[in-house]
């Protein structure tokens, strides 16, 4: 295996079709080649001016904390352990909108059970 192969996945990114968006316009490696390429050839030139200038400005500093999040976010294993608190947290999530609906004036006159099924449809939309 490459360095450059390290923590890739092969299609990882592709862009399928879905119900929920229309994503027809759009290549199916497009977020590979266009927007993580950008993102890429930035970091080349803050690391080569890194390297050549051995110093770092304000700018150049924030671009290196995104390519540091960008490693850990678009890695596989960051993603897995996503998916496996994501049936836990989703239920957080919908709790603390029940609570804020029913603390909320403009739905005081709705019991909490409706407001339940109405979270319940639509955040497993």
């Amino acid at each position: 295996m490459e360095p450059r192969q390290i923590c890739y996945i092969k299609d990882y990114y592709k862009i399928i079709k879905t119900d929920y968006f229309d994503l027809n316009k759009y290549h199916e490696n497009h977020i590979e080649l266009n927007a993580f390429s950008k993102l890429e050839n930035q970091y080349r030139k803050v690391i080569q001016n890194i390297i050549t200038k051995q110093e770092v400005n304000l700018e150049d500093g924030l671009i290196i904390c995104d390519f540091i999040l960008n490693l850990k976010i678009r890695n596989p294993s960051f993603n897995k352990f996503i998916d496996h608190h994501k049936e836990r947290n989703n239920e957080i999530a919908k709790k603390q909108l029940i609570e804020n609906l029913m603390n909320d004036q403009r739905f005081k006159h709705y019991s909490y059970s409706f407001l339940k099924m109405l979270v319940d449809y639509f955040g497993d939309q």
